[in-house]
């Protein structure tokens, strides 16, 4: 019998046992999810650039699956979890140790290095300095307990027999984890707790693991596409919110949430107490779309955000595609930014935001990642300007006509230059271990991006640029874009090279002209 199995057996038992004997009523939250679809791609498995980045085009029999099995402890703060992964070796060659990362063990009261910058401090740990880790006590592979060690963010696991490419195991881990009150991407306070980029999750492997640093700036988490199974169980008091389609069955005591959910980038999901609230809308084709937010919120100003995220979803089906998935859920936690964090299918908005005008663009941005991030995925350590300028760029169209655009576009251009000059690094193609602030890769992975991409669109003309766009995702849904992958659909729907252009945005320390 398969781990996963096994764990869902277990867990059952477990969820019954405490409910007593009361009889679970079943809840539907939505209807039945709808099928994903997935893009033919006729293309090499792994096809690497000329930087040494690559863009993987993962068959569907290799996507990783993981049955994850949780039980939360709201009062103590604690989680309990179980999880069997079926990995298939996507690389040329044998391994002899699987790696998983636990980003969440960066908050570990021992860890060598923090992944904030000191001016983030206060804010993070506003309700005293308290910390988290992830413990791991028990890994096996195929059934049979496995040696491991735990190294800060990092596990390792070694197999006793090497593992041939394209073949498949099953690894089981059971784990606990303490969740401090912070206001972090993982965190908590006296409402909610919630977790994103919190569950042990394997890096992308191609040409090597792909491990890297927990970076204080930017999104240092490089994913590839994989299934997800969960099943979380709580007080029935509390709400369960998270990527994906859930259907929920509850008695006096307990209730449990069960997640199921195919070719996303991760998986997030947030514990919210009675004190929130909620209000749900849907789009033509079927999107349901919820917010959940802590009382005293006007009502309007709730409904207004919810129809910009109607007309967000509409604004980047017509312009890229469809999206592939059912939900969106906007949730209101405590960052240590007062911006919001995107996850597929939804995202963390900080309270001191969402009662802001700015939160509809925060909401518009985070809605065109769920295309340029989690359908198709880059490297957001090497090139983060391919998901972050793409979509800040596609982000300014919503609300924009060509002669706003324009106008934007000069004075940004300009502010830019004149901020560049006092930057060590103002090239395009610096990673996230360049930067010293977040106002710095805002200043050249956002902006500098979106210039690089309104560029492009002038010079490609809007039908072309539209082409581009489609042609971009059809080729790269559901698997790892790179700069050079983006670069070579650009040229083939323009018809002529485009290499000048984008090594002089890309690589030269001087911003190029817009005109």
């Amino acid at each position: 019998m398969k781990l996963r199995h096994i764990l869902a057996i277990a867990f059952v038992l477990l969820f019954f046992t405490a409910c007593d004997e009361a009889t679970i009523p079943y809840v539907e939250e939505t209807e039945e999810p709808q099928q994903i679809p997935v893009v033919e791609i006729d293309d090499e498995d792994y096809i690497p650039d000329d930087e040494g980045y690559i863009a993987v085009l993962v068959p569907i029999s290799a996507i990783p699956d993981y049955a994850i099995n949780l039980e939360i402890f709201p009062q103590e703060r604690a989680i309990s979890g179980m999880a069997a992964i079926s990995f298939q070796n996507p690389s040329s060659y044998a391994l002899d140790k699987i790696f998983l990362t636990l980003p969440f063990n960066a908050f570990a009261e021992d860890f060598s290095y923090p992944p904030f910058f000191p001016a983030q401090e206060n804010r993070i740990f506003q309700h005293g300095h308290e910390f988290g880790n992830i413990d791991i006590t028990l890994a096996t592979i195929d059934l049979n307990p496995a040696n491991f060690t735990l190294d800060g963010i990092l596990l390792t696991i070694y197999l006793e027999e090497h593992l041939p490419p394209d073949t498949s195991v099953e690894i089981g881990l059971i784990f606990e984890a303490q969740i401090p009150r912070i206001s972090h991407r993982t965190g908590g306070n006296d409402y909610a707790m919630w977790f994103g980029n919190f569950l042990p999750q394997l890096p992308v492997l191609a040409d090597d693991w792909h491990i890297y640093p927990y970076y204080p700036v930017g999104n240092p988490f490089f994913s590839a596409i994989s299934n997800y199974n969960v099943n979380i169980t709580a007080p029935a008091e509390y709400t369960i919110v998270s990527t994906g389609f859930r259907v929920r069955s509850e008695n006096e005591i307990n209730a449990l949430t069960a997640v199921n959910v195919d070719q996303v980038r991760d998986f997030a999901f947030a514990v919210l107490s009675p004190v929130y609230e909620s209000r749900r809308t849907s789009t033509e084709s079927g999107i349901d779309i919820t917010i959940y937010f802590r009382g005293n919120w006007n009502d309007d100003e709730a409904q207004a955000l919810l129809e910009t995220a109607q007309a967000a979803f509409d604004y980047f089906e017509s312009l890229v595609g469809t999206y592939p998935y059912q939900t969106f859920n906007i949730v209101e936690i405590e960052l240590f930014v007062q911006d919001a964090i995107k996850y597929p299918g939804m995202m963390f908005v900080d309270s001191r935001h969402l009662r802001t005008p700015a939160v509809h663009g925060s909401v518009v941005r985070d809605i065109g990642h769920q295309w340029f991030y989690n359908v198709v995925g880059n490297n957001p350590v090497a090139e983060p300007w391919l998901a972050h300028g793409l979509v800040s760029f596609l982000q300014l169209g919503f609300t924009m006509d060509e002669d706003a655009m324009a106008l934007y576009m000069q004075v940004l251009h300009q502010s830019l230059t004149d901020t560049m000059r006092y930057m060590q690094h103002p090239e395009l193609s610096r990673g996230l271990g360049y930067y010293t602030s977040w106002a710095d890769f805002h200043s050249i992975q956002f902006s500098r991006g979106k210039l690089l991409f309104y560029s492009l669109s002038q010079r490609m003309g809007e039908e072309g640029f539209g082409q581009f766009l489609r042609a971009y995702y059809g080729r790269y849904a559901f698997s790892i874009a790179s700069a050079q992958g983006l670069i070579a659909v650009a040229e083939e729907v323009y018809g002529e090279s485009l290499a000048d252009f984008f090594d002089e945005w890309i690589n030269s320390p001087i911003l190029p002209d817009i005109n």
